[in-house]
């Protein structure tokens, strides 16, 4: 087991953390925390259990044993309700493919997590606009289904960005882009803790990229036993 401690105060704290699937732990004995300002990277190959730490701390998956804490809170005690704010206020998540929606243009993405948070519209029209042309994209007049990989994966980060959320999890940000798209998207993913304040949580099977992260950690996967976290 490898406690991971961020120089910031800890916005999100795991601890001793096991997740299981059907009768099988898939990962044991995780700990690590992360400040606001921060970044951790988990790194891992396909398969060794990187999904399954972040469908926890998502609040998606109840860990079989140890605990995770986001802002002191337990996230496998939330309500229904305190879960529904957590998701849609506080975690603002990356995926690998952008999960966007095709016939809509890129403000209009945006513009969707912002609301489902129930911002105030005009202020989600502003703030989708101000951060998409922070990432070099023009917030209208393409759809998404006709923007390159890197364009793509920049609306997903504004998705991720609307709400202003303490925490940012990529799951493999950069996974399913090309070498040009895929140097763009990591420098706007790494510019999160800066840029924007929040706690940066990344999980990839890119060497270099995880490298690049405030905290490495390697997941090591056993075939006759769980995964555990490393220092990597």
């Amino acid at each position: 087991m490898t406690t991971v401690t961020s120089e910031a105060a800890p916005i999100l704290e795991v601890c001793d953390l096991a997740v299981r699937y059907r009768r099988r732990r898939v990962v044991d004995g995780v700990s690590f925390a992360v400040g606001l300002g921060d970044g951790a990277a988990i790194l891992g190959r396909s398969g060794s259990g990187k999904s399954s730490i972040l469908s926890a701390v998502i609040g998606l998956v109840k860990p079989a044993a140890g605990t995770i804490r986001f802002d002191g809170h337990d996230v496998a005690r939330m309500s229904r309700s305190q879960r529904e704010q957590y998701l849609r206020h506080e975690i603002g998540v990356v995926f690998q493919h952008g999960e966007l929606f095709d016939d809509l243009e890129a403000r209009e993405n945006v513009m969707v997590a912002a609301l489902l948070a129930e911002m105030d519209r005009d202020d989600a029209y502003e703030r989708s606009t101000t951060l998409l042309r922070d990432l070099g994209l023009e917030p209208s007049g393409t759809l998404v289904r006709d923007m390159s990989g890197g364009e793509r994966q920049r609306v997903a980060i504004a998705r991720a960005l609307v709400t202003s959320p303490r925490l940012v999890i990529a799951d493999e940000p950069t996974g399913s882009l090309d070498a040009e798209f895929r140097d763009i998207v990591a420098e706007h993913i790494l510019d999160v803790p800066r840029r924007w304040g929040s706690a940066l949580l990344m999980v990839t099977h890119d060497e270099a990229l995880a490298a690049r992260v405030g905290t490495c950690y390697r997941l090591l996967a056993d075939q006759d036993g769980p995964a555990q976290l490393v220092t990597a």
